[in-house]
């Protein structure tokens, strides 16, 4: 299968955006076939597959767009709306943030090179000095500036009008219902519904100005979701953001009427996913668990969203690192999103504190903070690539007794590239390089050195794209010496690899710095690439199912859930 991005005509396509033009390039069809699409089930139309291609070029375009960073700036604590689900309740003290406050905010984002600014609140529109604000943020250099906000002020005219003239390019309205009864339920507020519809009809006749529509998943709209979402569509919106509700503010203390279960709100899902296909719609997902995606996993979200969730509270993360966690720790995680990324940031503490594993990921752009290192912390690195544990920088490594070395390789190594280390460890990560060679050579001879093969992680859906090999295809016909299956799998399902989950997880070597200041961002790509896993919702029926975490988050975007098979007893284990 062509990589989407591997041609220029569909990468100018997803650059350009095109996609909201409809456009697309004439001479090129590879934009037709998305990941996975060899993979798709029969009795998928044509149609779906085309729309998740389209969608899975739009999750790359969207992850670029994060790359190129985006910063959020809150300028009020304050808002027209009593929404029951919000989860900024506790924080809306009605404080207007002054201009100072808010330019140094700004000027942050542009110190830390973002291109988009979104503007928020509160309700941000409320602001007095709305207009200005847009205007300074467009004048600082920001490319792109949204506002995501509840319509409400739209309605007048002249309002909208002077925002767009100050560089407002972009409204994501919170539209929860479809009734004045079921939407003013939901915000708290009476007239809100007339408000708030006036404003959007007003915005999608401004010519040149983006339109989207937010809605807060509930208990009280789920089973109406397909209906909302038809709805707006039918007023002339084309793309939607589908929220599921986080348990803070209001909505865990209104958690009866909001919080849902997963069983229920998969189906509304389905069904509103389906009529967006049937009718061309970008229909975005933001904090859905991924296992309600399962047949639709061009719409999970992209990972690094979650910089924007871990920016919001930056400071709760800081202080869970330092050893305070958070009031909402253990009695919410169920229905929180970020309960893996706690969880791996609590492992990164436990490290460094001296209570973890001791396996350090090493590589060239981390082999300076082996300086500040604490060597008792460290039992072992992974080394990749495996040259780097053969640099000068890492020469200290030896003098700890008893290293566990694993040098990765992303390709089929030689006798002669081992280094001559106690300890050592070959693991072959298995990829579109590697994969056919390993099955028609079977594993290289190192001599006295183990080999292992591993799946491994990915940052982004484009580079999943173009590195990542089937696992299920793999090992359906890769076998080990003697013709046994190849007992050494690290970070691969069981349902696939036919052997016992061995997880090979290294931390951040920051974490072997005690002296050394956390830096959240590192700590969330790392987490993004080599541990965000996910299930499958049939994987609770897997007799795997408590020691495997599932497929890599990029993994189950590009091949699908599908690859996931529950196994009715457990597999071997390894001698």
């Amino acid at each position: 299968m062509k990589n989407p991005i591997s041609c220029a005509k569909s990468a100018n396509a997803v650059k350009n955006r095109d996609w909201e033009r409809g456009v697309f390039p004439r001479a090129c069809t590879c934009f037709l076939r998305p990941p996975g699409f060899f993979n798709t089930p029969i009795g998928i139309s044509w149609r779906s597959a085309a729309h998740a291609a389209i969608m899975s070029l739009m999750q790359i375009e969207t992850e670029h767009s994060h790359e190129d960073k985006r910063h959020w700036v809150r300028i009020t604590r304050a808002c027209n709306n009593r929404c029951l689900f919000c989860l900024d309740r506790d924080s809306l003290d009605g404080e207007i943030l002054d201009r100072e406050t808010i330019m140094k905010d700004l000027l942050a984002g542009i110190a830390r090179n973002a291109r988009r600014v979104v503007i928020s609140g509160g309700e941000p529109t409320i602001h007095p000095e709305f207009t200005q604000i847009v205007a300074q943020a467009s004048a600082m250099g920001y490319a792109w500036v949204q506002t995501i906000s509840n319509g409400r002020m739209f309605c007048y005219r002249n309002f909208l009008d002077c925002a767009v003239e100050a560089g407002l390019r972009e409204i994501t309205f919170s539209m929860h219902g479809h009734t004045r009864e079921l939407f003013e339920r939901l915000t708290g507020a009476p007239d809100s519904f007339r408000q708030a519809l006036g404003g959007l009809r007003n915005a999608l006749e401004k010519q040149g100005l983006v339109v989207s529509v937010d809605i807060i998943i509930s208990a009280l709209n789920c089973d109406l979701l397909h209906e909302i979402v038809q709805f707006y569509h039918e007023l002339g919106v084309g793309e939607f953001d589908l929220l599921y509700p986080v348990p803070f503010g209001a909505a865990w203390s209104r958690r009866g009427e909001v919080l849902i279960d997963t069983d229920r709100a998969a189906p509304a899902l389905r069904k509103t996913l389906e009529y967006g296909i049937a009718h061309g719609l970008r229909i975005w997902t933001n904090r859905v668990p991924p296992a309600l995606l399962e047949g639709f996993e061009s719409h999970i979200q992209t990972p690094s969203r979650i910089y924007d969730e871990v920016h919001e509270r930056r400071d709760m993360f800081l202080d869970f690192l330092h050893g305070t966690s958070p009031g909402c720790r253990n009695d919410r995680c169920h229905w929180c999103h970020m309960a893996d990324y706690c969880g791996f940031l609590e492992q990164a503490r436990q490290e460094r504190d001296g209570k973890g594993a001791g396996l350090f990921a090493l590589t060239p752009e981390t082999l300076n903070l082996l300086e500040s290192a604490e060597p008792s912390l460290i039992r072992g690195v992974a080394a990749s690539p495996a040259d780097t544990i053969m640099r000068p920088e890492a020469r200290n490594l030896a003098k700890i007794p008893n290293l566990a070395v694993y040098l990765s390789f992303n390709r089929i190594p030689q006798i002669r590239e081992i280094p001559d280390l106690p300890g050592a460890h070959a693991v072959i990560d298995i990829n579109r390089d590697t994969a056919p060679e390993l099955i028609q050579k079977g594993l290289p001879d190192l001599g006295n050195i183990p080999v292992s093969l591993h799946a491994p992680g990915y940052k982004n859906l484009s580079s999943c794209c173009e590195k990542a090999s089937s696992l299920v295809d793999f090992f359906a016909e890769f076998s080990g010496p003697g013709g046994a299956p190849f007992p050494v799998v690290f970070n691969t399902p069981p349902c696939m690899s036919g052997v016992a989950y061995r997880a090979l997880l290294p931390m951040l070597l920051l974490a072997a710095c005690p002296n050394i200041e956390w830096d959240l961002d590192e700590l969330t790509q790392f987490f993004i690439t080599n541990r965000y896993h996910k299930h499958s919702s049939r994987c609770r029926d897997c007799a795997e199912f408590g020691a495997c975490p599932g497929l890599h988050i990029n993994y189950a975007r590009h091949f699908g859930f599908a690859q996931a098979r529950p196994l009715c007893a457990p597999v071997k284990s390894y001698s």
